[in-house]
């Protein structure tokens, strides 16, 4: 029997270029029917970005919950107060097998994913003047979204914020990369 030589990563990462380009070209992006995330774009009209594989929920099940609660401090930051029912947020499970009634949520603000959430507040901070949507979707450990009848299970709410403020590290909110690997703080923390 003959040996194969070990792949190496320009193996890898050549193999993965050329599925990406040969994918492109014959404009193929996301299969038909995919799952996928609205979100908004810069001109404020639903557009599908995020891409989330799901779970949809059994009817044999209780139907897990979220309710969303956004409120303004006395600081004029945003706290996002949520609360679970038939869900258990657990967050030494994240990335293990998937669990019914267990998981963590993920927090959007204005379309896009800004953290996961592992309890019931999560700090958005001081947000730029305007409208803003604010929406909490449920997930498993091992990050599916929950579905039921095709929907995502979750809570939004829109807030109208009047004064130009900033969050703590003088970072506009809206200008976040939910696919960072650090948070605001973390990253302020980092670069000192």
């Amino acid at each position: 029997m003959k040996k194969r030589a070990p792949l190496t990563l320009s193996h890898v990462l050549l193999t993965s270029l050329l599925t990406l380009v040969i994918g492109l070209g014959t404009g193929i992006a996301i299969p038909s029917g995919a799952p996928t995330k609205p979100t908004l774009d810069e001109k404020g009209t639903k557009s599908t970005s995020h891409i989330h594989e799901t779970i949809e929920v059994s009817n044999e099940q209780p139907l897990p919950t979220v309710t969303l609660e956004v409120i303004q401090g006395p600081d004029k930051a945003w706290n996002a107060h949520m609360t679970f029912e038939n869900f258990v947020l657990a967050p030494d499970q994240a990335g293990a097998e998937h669990v019914e009634g267990q998981g963590h949520a993920h927090i959007y603000l204005d379309g896009k994913k800004i953290n996961r959430v592992y309890g019931n507040w999560y700090h958005l901070g001081k947000l730029q003047p305007g409208e803003h949507d604010v929406e909490v979707t449920l997930s498993t450990n091992n990050h599916f979204e929950l579905v039921q009848n095709g929907k995502p299970i979750g809570a939004s709410q829109k807030i109208t914020v009047t004064e130009l403020s900033m969050n703590m590290q003088g970072q506009d909110m809206s200008e976040i990369d939910a696919d960072a690997t650090t948070s605001p703080v973390e990253q302020v923390m980092n670069d000192e």
